[in-house]
């Protein structure tokens, strides 16, 4: 977990010094931008790949919808919900980065931006919970057999 908020910590100081830099920088805001959808795209493909066969207790079953199911407990609303409000709430926190350039704005940025990166952190932290949950207390193991 310390890695993981390491991590964040970083993504968060490159997302700060790519939107208060000078257009000379473009192509690094860009790729901060491109990270930003590609970690979403990890996620949501973990979740596919898997997170879901422990959900199902099948490893042939990847259906990323069927979590939202009465079956699996409508697991899938909490799991995708907190990942979509973890993710907008970091992305947002960093676009309005570039508003505290602005006087007047500042302190109501900054004040709005610390709510926005605990509501962040309390989407992902629920989010990496619930895709831990079923891989540690489910009876289902993933066994590899050799011939």
């Amino acid at each position: 977990l310390s890695s993981l908020s390491y991590d964040t910590m970083t993504f968060k100081c490159s997302l700060y010094l790519c939107l208060k830099s000078p257009p000379i920088y473009k192509p690094i805001k860009n790729a901060v931008i491109s990270t930003i959808k590609n970690l979403f795209t990890i996620a949501v493909l973990s979740i596919v790949s898997f997170v879901s066969i422990y959900f199902y207790e099948l490893p042939t079953h990847h259906c990323p919808f069927d979590i939202l199911q009465q079956a699996y407990g409508y697991v899938g609303y909490p799991l995708y919900g907190s990942l979509f409000a973890g993710v907008f709430f970091g992305v947002i926190s960093g676009v309005a980065q570039s508003f505290k350039r602005i006087p007047s704005l500042t302190t109501t940025v900054e004040a709005a931006q610390r709510v926005w990166l605990v509501l962040a952190a309390i989407g992902i932290s629920v989010f990496v919970a619930i895709c831990t949950w079923p891989i540690v207390f489910s009876s289902f193991r993933v066994v590899v057999y050799e011939c």
